[in-house]
């Protein structure tokens, strides 16, 4: 069965979407998507690629593009376990409005792009976690809720800060999802086996070698953690001219983090 899927002025990750839906209807035979930048182009071949599948494309006007995706019997593609199952619940920390850092407008596309995608996923997270600036995307007005409502209805929980509603007063304004509180928010992060952190990516590279040193910091704590977890014992590491015992992590905690 040969397919043609018109994704023309769709915006990413609209056109992998698309393509990935159309080749589940498929056993086999040619998929046709039809795109309007290079850079969506780009991202059909590595999809295709990813799915054992040929691709070409060619250019067939300004602003027109089409990629051919050709799935055949023996394109499948192993499955990977859902979710990483046994490790723990997926949980995404979102700490902001807007994703990355450099231009607001830009993150702004980003993290709605980034939340669409979630709905998308084979495997939804298990709870996602607003805070500070976050909490926006949660209240009325914002131009995610309508893909946050809908992870919600598939059973995600999504939770917001209590203290950052009340911060930017908005307390009245949640529409999606549920009020809660810092020691919950650290506790989910605790228990999740997968924490993804969108806004946070760029952090460290951007604010300078202070920063990068409390990004190493925050990472020796999250060791001792983990070291914690599984000897449920003391742990002591070392960084120049101290050692650092678990005993004392809580104080650690304040001071850094």
């Amino acid at each position: 069965m040969d397919l043609t899927v018109d994704a023309l002025g769709d915006k990413c990750p609209v056109p992998v979407v698309k393509a990935k839906k159309a080749l589940a209807t498929m056993d086999e035979g040619t998929l046709e998507m039809l795109v309007d930048n290079e850079t969506s182009v780009t991202n059909l071949t590595s999809f295709a690629k990813s799915q054992n599948c040929d691709v070409s494309s060619e250019q067939l006007a300004e602003e027109k593009y089409s990629v051919k995706i050709v799935k055949a019997a023996s394109s499948a593609v192993e499955q990977p376990v859902a979710g990483g199952a046994g490790v723990g619940p997926r949980v995404v920390v979102v700490p902001g409005s807007h994703m990355g850092h450099g231009d607001d407008e830009l993150g702004a596309v980003l993290i709605k792009a980034f939340i669409f995608a979630l709905t998308q996923q084979d495997d939804l997270p298990d709870s996602i976690l607003f805070y500070n600036g976050g909490v926006k995307l949660t209240c009325e007005g914002s131009p995610v809720l309508e893909d946050l409502e809908k992870l919600a209805n598939a059973g995600v929980e999504i939770f917001s800060c209590g203290t950052c509603l009340k911060h930017y007063g908005i307390e009245d304004k949640l529409a999606v999802g549920e009020v809660t509180n810092m020691y919950v928010i650290v506790e989910k992060q605790l228990q999740a086996g997968i924490v993804v952190r969108p806004s946070q990516v760029s952090s460290c590279a951007k604010a300078g070698p202070g920063s990068v040193l409390s990004c190493l910091r925050i990472r020796r704590v999250l060791v001792a953690l983990c070291e914690i977890a599984h000897t449920n014992r003391p742990v002591v590491w070392k960084t120049p001219g101290r050692n650092y015992c678990t005993l004392g992590l809580c104080a650690l905690l304040r001071r850094w983090l």
